[in-house]
């Protein structure tokens, strides 16, 4: 299974991962609220992501990314479409899109690996 889930991630460039993120602060960069398992079963609330801060020109549909809500949250989803220069996001195990549009200087990290635990 987990083996499944590793390739939904593409990786284009040949950049070093230098963020961690978790669902809690120990060693995270960021610290992720995840209690909804919206991304299940790409990935669990226990496996820690590691990515990088993306250039726009890098940000592609299929990508998953830590980016800051409207209301200050962060959330880790996957680009699902682009809209003038903002990204609809939805996890992966949610029926509907994102209420709210993520703008580029939102993202804090695009996800190039996941570290299974």
């Amino acid at each position: 299974m987990r083996n499944d889930r590793e390739n939904k991630i593409d990786i284009k460039r040949n950049r070093t991962p230098d963020i961690k993120i978790c669902n809690n602060w120990n060693n995270c960069n960021y610290s992720h609220k995840c209690d909804t398992h919206s991304m299940s079963p790409t990935f669990e609330c226990n496996d820690i992501l590691k990515g990088y801060k993306p250039y726009s020109d890098e940000l592609k549909i299929g990508d998953i990314i830590l980016f800051k809500t409207p209301k200050n949250g962060l959330f880790t989803h996957r680009i699902i479409g682009i809209d003038n220069n903002a990204y609809i996001t939805k996890g992966d195990n949610n029926l509907d899109i994102d209420p709210f549009r993520v703008k580029y200087g939102d993202i804090l990290a695009k996800v190039v690996e996941i570290e299974y635990h």
